[in-house]
């Protein structure tokens, strides 16, 4: 199975440098990076400064792709998927460039990207797991399964993703066709989904129709037990978050590396209704100027 992982870069030089050493720790030795076009003299020196650290790099080759236009997260993030399925890839795992892989993340994503490649009840894997301890994982089982889809760091296939609409308006207006009340899912997808910068694309968010097909098809993401990603993006440098500690996770220093039981997934609700709670409380934090 072709397998690609594919990093966005901007203009984050710390947090890049912070990226590239967990994917060297992790023994990843080839990578895609899409860097969005810069939009001032900050963004141009940045870049300068990420392009030159990307060339000293021996342990990973590294294909950089520059945009020759400015695309903004969302299209970038889109396009790049697109891309790099067409190129003949049947698995994808993205990473933005705040996204930092901890030990043993690269297993759990190419070992799931190969052991449900025919589940097409799953959608996607995210390495992020922010419920930790606190979820119910069954005593025969060490997965988590769940509606909710989060986006730092994440996996999914060719197949899944070809459902993706990038039209938010589009995928709610048949979600209300067939009678499903969003509600239903959660309070904060509904709020999201009611938001006339949202529905008319004039926000830079790609997410929210992704989160969305989940719930619509009845289809399910895949997270370790304990988190595999560390988010640090939530400094104030993020073009889409507040700076905020709401989604910091506990990182032990005794890390369980397991052989996952890809057949063993079983379903709580309440796994999802307790996320559900927290984004309810804390999801004006990332979705930006609601």
């Amino acid at each position: 199975m072709k397998i690609e992982v594919v990093i966005l870069l901007f203009n984050r030089v710390e947090h890049t440098k912070k990226l590239f050493k967990s994917l060297i720790r992790n023994k990843i030795n080839k990578v895609t990076a899409y860097i969005d076009y810069p939009l001032n003299e900050n963004d141009k020196n940045q870049q300068k400064q990420i392009k030159k650290f990307i060339s000293n790099i021996k342990n990973i080759r590294i294909e950089l792709i520059e945009r020759n236009k400015s695309y903004g997260l969302a299209k970038n993030l889109v396009s790049a998927m697109n891309e790099t399925f067409d190129r003949g890839n049947e698995g994808i795992i993205l990473l933005e460039d705040d996204c930092i892989l901890l030990d043993g993340a690269k297993e759990f994503f190419f070992s799931g990207l190969k052991n449900l490649r025919t589940n097409k009840k799953i959608r996607s894997l995210c390495g992020y797991n922010c419920l930790g301890n606190k979820a119910i994982i069954d005593p025969n089982a060490n997965l988590l399964i769940m509606n909710r889809f989060f986006t730092w760091g994440w996996a999914t296939w060719k197949d899944r993703w070809k459902e993706y609409e990038p039209n938010l308006k589009k995928i709610v207006n048949k979600t209300k066709k067939k009678g499903i009340n969003i509600k239903n899912f959660s309070e904060d997808l509904q709020f999201l989904t009611n938001s006339k910068a949202y529905l008319s694309g004039s926000k830079n968010i790609w997410s929210i129709s992704w989160i969305l097909l989940h719930y619509v098809t009845s289809t399910y993401t895949i997270y370790p037990p304990e988190s595999l990603v560390h988010n640090i993006g939530f400094d104030g440098s993020g073009i889409n978050s507040i700076k905020t500690k709401a989604f910091n996770i506990k990182i032990s220093k005794k890390r369980k590396f397991q052989d996952y039981k890809w057949n063993a997934l079983k379903y709580f609700i309440d796994n999802d209704i307790s996320v559900n709670n927290f984004m309810n409380e804390n999801f004006k934090k990332i979705y930006p100027e609601i």
